[in-house]
């Protein structure tokens, strides 16, 4: 009874399923992605971070929306033995990607970009050459090896392992293709398949209750293959040997539901539910949507000759676009709201292109230039029909502009302007029916304009100049280049023309050139531009005010935006945004924004802000020159022109279909290998290691031509890095620092959006200059000094030692040895002066000789003797010889010396100076003063120790040159001393004299 339900519940579906309307939508657009390693593609996915990957029979494949990566496993896992193909791939838990090959489970890890066998192949016993593999919600690793399945946690620890059997008749499932898994439902529940037969896995129950086997062979007849299966709150559906989709609730107590069926062997290759809606996708690239009952609610069809014969699979990625894994390839179809509509030109004289030209609206309805002659569309009615030519001659443009004036038409052709009217639907002409300038009758014209006080503009042909027709009296006025004036008409003939808000006419001519007619003066005038400027050499394909004061002239160098409140200027180029400098057509809206049409792309300029939006055809344009353009105020529609198509859209309503990206650096090369970059860990690099490359990337599959990046890298640059489209920037010659890279992404003229993690890195100093070493650098210096300094002071302190040896020694050796001899010697003379008396003076001679040098002798060996280096010591032998020598005559001494002197050092040699100065100047005043009192003064500030001696004496002439050695002998041990001398001395008023030396 079942089995009958069943094929009446068949037989109905498929009657209610083709009776339903097909809804045909052009709002979508088939995109193939190329340069895969092989074009037979047996999975897709998408991980985390937004990037396709697509598994083929021959390598895995990184797709971003507009690169392909390419891996070939055979490169890194020598076990695949030069296979590459690959079956399932899913993420794991650190967003690494698990893929089933040959070699068995393989890794590859998204930071260091290797791939590694996490689980060998050991099922190939059973036949099966692929594991399938799946990964559940609580990434937990499930493995089907034929009638075995095995559930891993994310670290491939085995968590249990099913033997899947029938519970009926006990008997192991046969054959090659027995287990493959489906998904995975809301309630954890681990779907799988075997010919007819669905298999559930409650994941979080118990061995003996997880395997339920529910046999579909109830419903179905035998050999039912269930290609793909599909959740949707308690509601099962399953895609049946590919020709039609059921409908079942998850505790299978209802009859299984046909909701559609493939009546026109179209084979339906995949199913998909998102949002109560389900896709199914055909073999011949169509895509039916429907709701959960199976009712049609849009059918996206095919525009070009795809097949998609062979489908693997079908996804629904982040954005909402469908992907289409098939054996040839793989199909993005991008799904968007309607936004740009194509109107429908059906083709009376089979022409291979229509050549649309001017536009012109008269009362709600468009009518189109083209070699038939005009297209009227009616813009309520959205119904397009044709007006040919008089003689229906297709062969030749008559009509290359229209005009709507009174009851008719004037229309504009090479060889005089017409008038035409309309009569069963083909175009008759006439001649002008007015008085007229009989130059209108034998030159073309060219192109109309009629200005705000009803004067119409006609550019004439062949230099014949401008006509301006005062329509309120029908009078003519003729300007040409004829006439005097530099800037009278510096045009040839127009072809775009716009009115200032001072009503100043602007003409421009699309082959160049460009003039202003001033209202108030009646006549052309210069361009209100600088003078260096080659503006007016322009070649001109439209004029627009925009209300706001602005002028925007169309050009095949750039848009210009002419602001006449302050006669300024600027020149909208593609560094500013725009697609190209060659812009074709220009048109405005009602908020004043402008329109302007390039190759493939329409671009919005916002008028008050110059923000420039693209639409391009992964916005769903087609592929054409958009040449023309006008506005409609009253179904607030814009149309454009291409060559072969016509489309309208509103602007209010058009909004940029824009990816939401999501920048990610995907590689890091220091010194060109790869580098991994760990997650909130600085990378450190030795100071050899200056040279590094990012690679990035922002998934986008709408618009990823339009993806512009910037970049940072903090401690390098000042500045961000504006990059364009470029994916990749090096860094060169990087000094030792702590940098952090920082990187964002946007869609051309929109916001920008920050990569989730910087990159930290840091470049380490080379040994010697880190801080470290410096410290070991002073500790070594600070040791040799100490060294040095110790050596110096111990071979110093061992020197004097020496010297203070040798120096007593020489004390010594003098005192006992010479000055013995010299006193045996005046013992001697004083004998010889008792016997020989003639011998007396030459031996008193002799005597006073040996007195002095027993004297020098004497100060010789106080001078080198060591114990005698204190100043204290000086400071008594000078006093004792100052007394001895000044007492017997009567002079009286004072000698004073400060007490900081008396612990003071000085070396021999100092010390020999010194007290040789003093028996000089002693000597002088005993000898030549004449003085009664001699004054010696000795003190010390800081480092300068400083001598005083004063008398009272007749004194001298300080300027007169004496013969004696006296005065230079005490110059000469000031200089040995290193010091300073001062003698100053007046007649009868004694004498001063200063040393100054420094200890």
């Amino acid at each position: 009874m079942r089995c009958f339900n069943f094929i009446l519940l068949f037989c109905f579906g498929f009657i209610i399923i083709n009776a339903q309307p097909r809804n045909v939508f052009n709002n979508y657009q088939y995109l193939s992605v190329n340069r895969l390693t092989n074009n037979a593609v047996h999975s897709i996915f998408q991980d985390s971070r937004g990037f396709m990957w697509i598994g083929t029979d021959d390598g895995l494949n990184m797709y971003d929306g507009k690169t392909v990566r390419q891996f070939y496993l055979s490169d890194f896992i020598p076990a695949q033995l030069n296979n590459n193909t690959i079956e399932n791939i899913c993420e794991d838990a650190d967003g690494n990607l698990l893929m089933s090959a040959k070699a068995g489970i393989i890794k590859f890890n998204w930071l260091t970009k290797q791939f590694s066998v996490v689980y060998k192949n050991d099922f190939t016993s059973f036949g099966n050459q692929y594991p399938d593999l799946f990964i559940d919600a609580q990434k937990d690793v499930w493995v089907c090896e034929r009638v075995r399945i095995k559930k891993f946690d994310a670290q491939f620890h085995l968590l249990q392992e099913w033997i899947l059997h029938d519970s009926a008749d006990k008997k192991f499932f046969a054959g090659p293709d027995v287990t493959r898994i489906l998904n995975e439902d809301e309630h954890h529940n681990i779907w799988f398949t075997d010919n007819g037969t669905l298999i559930k896995i409650n994941s979080s129950g118990d061995k003996e209750d997880t395997v339920q086997l529910t046999h579909l062979h109830k419903f179905f007849k035998s050999g039912v293959a269930i290609d793909a299966i599909q959740f949707s709150g308690n509601e099962i559906f399953m895609l049946i040997n590919g020709k039609a989709v059921f409908k079942l609730d998850t505790s299978f107590t209802h009859t299984p539901e046909l909701i559609l069926k493939d009546t026109m062997s179209k084979w339906f290759n995949g199913i998909l539910v998102s949002n109560n809606k389900l896709f199914v996708t055909t073999s011949n690239a169509e895509i039916f949507t429907t709701d959960t009952s199976g009712k049609i609610i849009a059918w996206y069809k095919k525009q070009s000759d795809i097949s998609v014969s062979g489908n693997i699979a079908t996804i629904k990625d982040k954005d909402g676009n469908l992907w289409i894994c098939t054996i040839q390839g793989v199909y993005e179809l991008i799904i968007k709201a309607p936004a740009f509509h194509i109107v429908p030109l059906k083709n009376p004289a089979q022409l291979s292109n229509y050549s649309l030209m001017g536009l012109t609206i008269k009362n709600d309805i468009l009518y189109v230039n083209c070699r038939l002659g005009l297209i009227k569309f009616n813009i309520n009615k959205n119904v397009s029909e044709y007006i040919l030519n008089k003689n229906n001659d297709a062969s030749k443009v008559l009509y290359s502009s229209f005009y709507p004036y009174k009851n008719y038409w004037l229309a504009s052709t090479p060889y005089k302007p017409y008038i035409v009217h309309v009569k069963n639907h083909i175009l008759q002409y006439a001649s002008l029916p007015f008085k007229h300038p009989s130059l209108l009758d034998s030159a073309g014209t060219f192109a109309f304009y009629k200005d705000k006080r009803n004067n119409i503009w006609i550019g004439l042909c062949n230099d014949a100049g401008i006509v301006c027709w005062h329509t309120t009296n029908n009078t003519f006025r003729c300007y040409s280049q004829k006439d005097t004036g530099k800037y009278y008409c510096p045009l040839r003939h127009f072809g775009y023309a716009a009115e200032d808000n001072d009503g100043n006419i602007w003409m421009g001519y699309e082959k160049g050139g460009l003039a202003v007619f001033n209202l108030k003066q009646q006549k052309f005038i210069s361009l209100p531009f600088n003078k260096k400027s080659s503006i007016n050499d322009v070649s001109v394909s439209g004029i627009v005010n925009d209300g706001n004061g602005n002028l925007w002239i169309a050009t095949n160098t750039g848009l210009i935006c002419y602001n006449q409140h302050d006669n300024t200027y600027n020149i909208l180029l593609r560094k500013n945004g725009l697609p190209s400098n060659y812009v074709e057509s220009i048109q405005k809206d009602d908020e004043g924004n402008i329109w302007a049409g390039f190759q493939g792309i329409i671009c919005k300029i916002e008028s008050r802000t110059k923000k420039i939006i693209s639409f391009t055809t992964a916005d769903g344009l087609p592929d054409d020159d958009f040449e023309n353009a006008v506005y409609d105020a009253a179904s607030k529609r814009m149309f454009f022109t291409g060559n072969d198509e016509l489309i309208y859209f509103y602007p209010s309503q058009l909004k940029k279909n824009i990816a939401t990206l999501n920048p990610v650096i995907t590689g890091l090369l220091v010194m060109g290998k790869n580098q991994p970059v760990i997650k909130n860990e600085k990378l450190k690099l030795s100071y050899s290691q200056n040279y590094i490359t990012f690679n990035f990337s922002a998934p986008n599959y709408i618009n990823a031509a339009e993806n512009q990046y910037a970049c940072l890298l903090a401690g390098a640059d000042k500045s961000w890095n504006i990059l364009g489209n470029q994916q990749t920037i090096s860094y060169s010659q990087l000094q030792p620092r702590n940098y952090i890279f920082y990187l964002k992404a946007r869609i051309a003229g929109g916001t920008w959006h920050n990569a989730q993690e910087p990159v930290f890195i840091s470049i380490l100093k080379p040994f010697w200059l880190t801080t470290w070493f410096w410290i070991l650098c002073g500790a070594v210096v600070l040791l040799v000094v100490f060294a040095f300094t110790y050596l110096r002071l111990h071979n110093k302190y061992e020197q004097q030692i020496l010297s203070q040896n040798i120096r007593d020694k020489i004390a010594g050796d003098l005192h006992d040895d010479i000055g013995s001899t010299l006193s045996s010697v005046t013992i001697l003379s004083e004998l010889g002066k008792q016997k020989y008396a003639e011998a007396t003076p030459l031996l008193e001679r002799i005597s006073k000789n040996i007195s002095l040098i027993q004297e020098n002798m004497s100060d010789i060996v106080w001078a080198i003797n060591p114990r005698n280096d204190r100043f204290t010591n000086i400071i008594q032998r000078m006093s004792q010889f100052a007394a001895e020598l000044l007492e017997p005559k009567s002079i009286v001494l004072n000698f004073t010396a400060e007490d900081v002197l008396l612990s003071l050092l000085l070396p021999m040699e100092k010390r020999r100076s010194l007290y040789l100065f003093f028996k000089e100047a002693i000597n002088n005043c005993a000898k030549y003063s004449g003085a009664t009192k001699v004054d010696v003064h000795l003190f010390q500030k800081e480092n300068i120790v400083s001598m005083i001696i004063t008398d009272n004496g007749k004194g001298f002439d300080t300027d007169k040159n004496y013969t004696g050695n006296g005065i230079p002998n005490m110059y000469k041990r000031a200089t040995e001393l290193r010091g300073s001398l001062n003698i100053n001395s007046v007649l009868n008023a004694g004498s001063f004299i200063e040393l100054e030396f420094t200890v």
